[in-house]
């Protein structure tokens, strides 16, 4: 990763040494995405840790874990708790760099 003087995929702007690493987006409770999606990883979307297993075998190079469940204003929201332990079991259940990403709320993040 890195190395770039110019953006992805605009190499006549400048060098890229490295190809881009692709990151795909796991969530810990299903989406709000649009319903084309659904026959892709809707049998996952409950599960982050299988989705995350899904996710590397279709070639991530990077997972990108959003806790979406716990925001703090939803009506059950994850516990920082439930959340690390989530953290770590899609941690060990793949071989990719995760990337954690909290709820987007101070008191939660």
């Amino acid at each position: 990763l890195g190395g770039s003087s110019t953006l992805p995929f605009m190499q006549y702007e400048g060098e890229i040494p490295n190809r881009p690493a692709i990151a795909f987006e796991v969530w810990d409770i299903k989406p709000d995405w649009h319903e084309c999606f659904e026959p892709y990883y809707g049998d996952v979307w409950d599960d982050p840790v299988a989705w995350a297993k899904k996710v590397e075998g279709l070639g991530a190079d990077v997972i990108y874990l959003e806790f979406k469940g716990a925001d703090p204003e939803l009506e059950n929201s994850r516990s920082a708790d439930d959340c690390a332990k989530v953290a770590k079991a899609v941690l060990e259940a793949t071989t990719v760099p995760l990337i954690v990403q909290g709820p987007g709320h101070p008191d939660k993040d």
